[in-house]
């Protein structure tokens, strides 16, 4: 809830407003998360819709709800109200507020009222399922934190249930696992999977979108170049390939340059030794064992090379969980040609299996 009274209020954080996007867009899920999660039996009903926040009565100061919903019969008749309230830390001015708040929607519906809290922290949930006295009995409200809001870990269940998926992860941030599993309700035959990862990148600190990021560049997900977000990353992976490449670039230049002046230079002590009367076979000597010593190290280097790149490519697959067969790892490990080799490590970004890698 928000107060007016002659200041302004200030404008909600995005952290604030999160959570009440999902109920505002899909009104059930505040219902759901009333009667899954909480376990609080509400009136039959065939439909919820979200009702005017404005809270306002005879009392001189303007009370604006979070989320307002009503449960309604088939005929479009209220039979139950519900506030939903995201409370980020405790505030004691909300224990006077509270009760006058359901107070307030039960005389406008004339039926029950349930007044639920989302909190992040348990700290702010035990706050807010403290009773509050009223003089006439206690009031309780129904609190929804960390405990009992559930970390979904798994794909098939965030795509089962997105709004709750994005809760989950807006209420276990440093779950390694949550995060995981997030970035299925992204996928382009989710509904609102572009409010999803909208709502994901605006909320979510640095910390936590840097290790969402991880997670993307070594899963396959086909809504990236559907949204700003998914364009940003395919942009910053591509600068970060460009400047890998630079790098390697400068590192293959400065390694042939050395052999290209190593042999100048022994080239020109070898003219300066015929000058000053070398022996003709110690110079022919000299030049035959640096030339099969040179011709020695391109080759171990390059076998050394092709051998890296072999070992990256299959620890990238394992680390994806792509299958590969003893054929197709045998390919691999047979391949000599570098540049084969990094088209496949390329394509191992965002492929799904050794079919898609090796065509």
């Amino acid at each position: 809830m928000r107060e007016q009274g002659h200041t302004i209020c200030s404008m909600p954080s995005p952290e604030h407003e999160a959570p009440l996007e999902l109920i505002r867009n899909r009104a059930e899920f505040g219902v759901e998360l009333l009667t899954g999660l909480a376990q609080v039996t509400v009136p039959e009903h065939d439909s919820v819709t979200v009702d005017d926040s404005d809270l306002t009565d005879a009392v001189p100061k303007q009370l604006l709800a979070d989320a307002v919903l009503v449960l309604r019969d088939s005929a479009g008749d209220p039979v139950a109200g519900l506030i939903v309230e995201n409370q980020r830390r405790p505030d004691n001015d909300k224990r006077f507020s509270w009760p006058h708040y359901a107070a307030a929607l039960r005389s406008r519906l004339r039926h029950a009222v349930y007044l639920l809290v989302l909190c992040p922290d348990e700290r702010t949930a035990r706050w807010a399922a403290t009773p509050v006295e009223t003089g006439h009995g206690s009031f309780i409200p129904i609190v929804l934190g960390p405990s009992r809001i559930p970390p979904i870990t798994n794909t098939a269940a965030a795509r089962a249930d997105p709004d709750l998926a994005m809760l989950s992860a807006m209420t276990h941030p440093g779950n390694w696992d949550v995060l995981r599993a997030l970035p299925a309700v992204f996928d382009p035959d989710i509904v609102n999977h572009r409010m999803y990862a909208a709502i994901t990148q605006t909320v979510f600190p640095a910390h936590v979108l840097a290790q969402l990021e991880v997670v993307l560049t070594t899963q396959s997900h086909a809504w990236v170049a559907e949204t700003d977000w998914g364009r940003e990353l395919i942009d910053k992976l591509k600068a970060e390939a460009q400047t890998e490449g630079l790098r390697e670039g400068l590192r293959a230049g400065l390694e042939q340059g050395l052999e290209q002046g190593l042999e100048q230079g022994l080239e020109r002590g070898l003219e300066r030794g015929l000058e000053q009367g070398l022996e003709q076979g110690l110079e022919q000597g000299l030049e035959r064992g640096l030339e099969r010593g040179l011709e020695q190290g391109l080759e171990q280097g390059l076998e050394r090379q092709v051998a890296n790149q072999a070992k990256t490519l299959l620890t990238m697959l394992a680390t994806k969980n792509i299958a590969v067969d003893d054929a197709s790892r045998d390919r691999i490990n047979a391949c000599t040609d570098t540049d084969q080799l990094s088209t496949w490590t390329v394509r191992a970004v965002t492929a799904s299996s050794i079919e898609e890698i090796l065509r």
